[in-house]
């Protein structure tokens, strides 16, 4: 493929500068946050889970910011694409991670019966869905820009396509089922790891995807398919972990006044 993305529609090289630096301010407003939670008091339970959110948020944002830096620097736009699919993962997972911290933080200081704390907890489903959405898109532009020069599997086509889809109704069902939340809403430590193996695996696979000029004069189809599975898997789960163990105070009080009916 051409170095500079010339008979491309968009240049991801072009782009990584800005988008380099859009994750270096997220993540600078992310520790200003943990700074400003270490140095305060309140709901101890609440406080660490939004902690321990923005923790694995600004590690995500900090890679990610590294991560379009060294495709800013980039001359190879097939491996450039490549880079850039781990990238814009990293980039929706960190913007997810900073939402759901503040629904952690609205939570534990609510006195309006769970009325703020359920308004950005839509708020973080509707910022998931929108990272699910592009995600698949990124993905989809990805495929049929290296269709140019590659041989791309009809089935990888057909994956990403419906990964929007999937990911639409997987993401729904999980905020239509309360109760599910409730069970598992104790998982955000687990959701944390989570967040940081995303981080493992989209450098290692960005690593891996630096080979040489001539490897992406003409990448083999299973280069394709291997890099485009892991780039959209990692943070599907990632994504559906988070929204998993959002906060439902309101699904609480439910549950604390049945007993009291029941008597």
């Amino acid at each position: 493929m051409d170095g500079e993305c010339a008979e491309l529609e968009w240049s991801p090289i072009v782009s990584a500068p800005v988008h380099s630096a859009f994750a270096g301010v997220l993540a600078g407003l992310v520790f200003a946050g943990i700074v400003v939670l270490l140095s305060g008091a309140g709901d101890q339970v609440r406080r660490t889970n939004a902690l321990v959110t923005f923790g694995s948020s600004f590690l995500v944002l900090a890679f990610d910011a590294f991560l379009f830096g060294v495709i800013a620097g980039e001359r190879v736009c097939g491996r450039a694409w490549t880079e850039t699919l781990y990238a814009s993962g990293l980039l929706g997972l960190g913007a997810l991670g900073i939402f759901a911290g503040i629904c952690w933080l609205i939570d534990a200081g609510d006195t309006t019966s769970g009325r703020m704390t359920r308004f950005y907890v839509v708020t973080t489903y509707v910022i998931a869905l929108i990272v699910s959405y592009h995600v698949g898109a990124t993905a989809i532009e990805y495929l049929d820009d290296l269709r140019r020069t590659s041989s791309v599997p009809g089935w990888l086509v057909a994956v990403a396509a419906v990964y929007r889809w999937v990911m639409l109704v997987a993401v729904l069902l999980v905020g239509a089922w309360p109760r599910f939340r409730r069970r598992w809403g104790t998982l955000v430590t687990s959701t944390a790891y989570a967040y940081v193996a995303c981080v493992v695996l989209a450098l290692y696979g960005a690593g891996g995807a630096s080979g040489s000029a001539q490897d992406w004069t003409h990448p083999s189809a299973a280069l394709i398919a291997g890099n485009t599975v892991l780039a959209l898997a990692f943070p599907a789960l990632a994504v559906l972990a988070q929204v998993v163990t959002l906060p439902s105070r309101v699904l609480a009080v439910v549950e604390e006044k049945e007993p009291e009916r029941r008597t």
